[in-house]
């Protein structure tokens, strides 16, 4: 293959893309980033390492060879320009070395066998716990991580609510819909890059200033087939804001129930019409499929 697109055997794939952190290696991001990170992924290897250190303590045998294979693993994979690794869940690339962390594991397994009734129980109700912990992210994932490299936050959602996607607009800071303007920027998702998430609802958030205590403007969610206009809603932002948040900026947000299923080829767009052309400020514009 590399012959046929390259004119030769020897190829590097990888060309413009290459191992810069060696010097500060991403480790911490590698092992605990909410973006990918090893063990907030797949907890399990944390009893895995716990199962090396017992098998180093004891002086078994091969205990110091997957220690120093984890570190020296950790240290490459750090090393590269992306620790994350781009989409994927957790760490992707731990997953060739499964087979090797089952030897610690097993041994642990055989350690708690040992142990009193009450210790056995209590370990195993975390392990339990662990794998549970990794069931619940696996099903709520969303391919691709969306928040930054230690938003929290964006991680817990997929704990808490089953949200699938988010995109945001990106604006200017303190962007302004003047008079001489009857619709603000448009935040775009086509689905046809969708088509792996099932979903029924979108949430929008949104932050504004709205200058007129008797504001009509609104928040709109659509869903545009090919050829016609599938959905169509809109609330006012009026409704979401207190007279005396006027003149300042304040967070509202929307549900829209989705007339699923959706066609491939449609898209939901949002947007804030300002129908009476007054003059206000949007700060933020964002959607949540769930």
């Amino acid at each position: 293959y590399w012959k046929y697109i390259s004119g030769s055997f020897i190829y590097y794939s990888y060309e413009g893309y290459g191992f810069t952190n060696w010097d500060a290696p991403k480790i911490p991001e590698l092992w605990f980033s909410p973006n990918n990170g090893l063990f907030l992924y797949s907890p399990l290897y944390l009893a895995a390492l716990a199962g090396v250190f017992l098998m180093i303590r004891n002086r078994a045998g091969n205990g110091w060879m997957i220690l120093l294979t984890f570190c020296s693993v950790s240290y490459l994979l750090a090393s590269w320009f992306m620790f994350s690794f781009g989409c994927g869940f957790g760490s992707r690339n731990f997953a060739e070395y499964t087979v090797m962390f089952s030897i610690p594991l097993g041994y642990l397994f055989n350690y708690i066998e040992n142990l009193k009734k009450g210790r056995k129980i209590f370990i195993a109700a975390i392990i339990v716990i662990m794998v549970l912990f990794n069931l619940r992210l696996v099903y709520r994932y969303s391919r691709c991580f969306q928040g930054g490299d230690w938003d929290f936050t964006e991680y817990a959602s997929y704990l808490l609510t089953v949200r699938k996607y988010h995109e945001e607009l990106d604006i200017d800071e303190d962007y302004r819909l003047t008079r001489d303007e009857e619709f603000s920027k448009v935040l775009s998702v086509p689905l046809n890059k969708l088509y792996y998430l099932d979903f029924n609802k979108a949430v929008v958030r949104s932050k504004v200033a709205l200058e007129d205590i008797n504001s009509e403007a609104l928040l709109v969610l659509a869903v545009d087939g090919p050829d016609s206009m599938l959905y169509w809603k809109a609330v006012k932002l009026k409704d979401k804001i207190p007279d005396s948040k006027i003149n300042k900026l304040h967070s509202v947000a929307e549900e829209f129930m989705l007339p699923v299923p959706l066609p491939k080829n449609s898209g939901i767009s949002t947007y804030i019409w300002n129908k009476d052309r007054e003059s206000l400020t949007i700060d933020k514009l964002e959607v949540f499929l769930e």
